[in-house]
């Protein structure tokens, strides 16, 4: 039995290797994150533990409530780690699960938490994915302003139209924010147009054409 783990940051491009595995029938791969959110919604123990830990808001009409429980652990890394330990304990349970299933096959692993979770000490290879943050900010301008040809997506221009998004006293947060912008919605593939905040002025949106180079 062999197993890859694959992981990079938000936006990185992780997913577009994976699919690039999955047309190799040697490859079956695991992604754990999703796999997370089907435990948080049905696994009637985890349930249980998160309603104790969060209070009963933490769902809503049976779901789990990602609005409220994001912003809880995002201001208190206890929270997260609290949350973390009731959820990622059954992720690593299934995961072994679905090795021995397919114990015939080259198993890789994606997660966003390969090392942070400890996951990665399972594998016999693991493989970070890397992307420049600039990339994702770029990927958001194309997108925004319809820049198709070459002379409009030089260097230099791109540059010059990220003066577009404005600026900010707080300089690492705002490109922060770009780059979230760039990895979590505005994607590569398949974009979140209906969350992004500046999607009411975007030409590719009321195009509805998202190639991008």
């Amino acid at each position: 039995m062999f197993s890859i783990g694959l992981t990079g940051s938000i936006g990185a491009g992780k997913t577009f290797v994976a699919d690039i595995m999955k047309t190799n029938h040697n490859f079956k791969i695991y992604n754990s994150d999703l796999c997370a959110k089907k435990i948080i919604n049905n696994d009637k123990s985890v349930i249980d533990s998160i309603k104790s830990n969060f209070g009963n808001q933490s769902y809503i009409n049976g779901k789990f409530n990602t609005k409220l429980i994001s912003k809880i652990v995002f201001e208190n890394e206890l929270e997260l780690k609290k949350l973390n330990n009731i959820v990622h304990p059954r992720v690593f349970e299934d995961f072994k699960t679905y090795k021995l299933k397919h114990s015939n096959k080259i198993i890789v692993v994606e997660s966003a938490l390969l090392f942070e979770t400890g996951m990665y000490t399972s594998n016999d290879y693991n493989i970070l994915i890397v992307c420049p943050d600039r990339i994702k900010i770029e990927r958001v301008l194309k997108r925004y302003l319809y820049l198709k040809k070459e002379n409009e997506i030089n260097k230099e221009n791109l540059i010059k139209k990220k003066e577009i998004f404005g600026y900010s006293s707080r300089a690492s947060d705002y490109a922060q924010a770009l780059m979230e912008l760039g990895a979590l919605i505005c994607k590569p593939n398949n974009p979140h147009c209906e969350q992004c905040p500046i999607s009411n002025k975007c030409i590719a949106l009321k195009k509805k054409d998202f190639l991008i180079k």
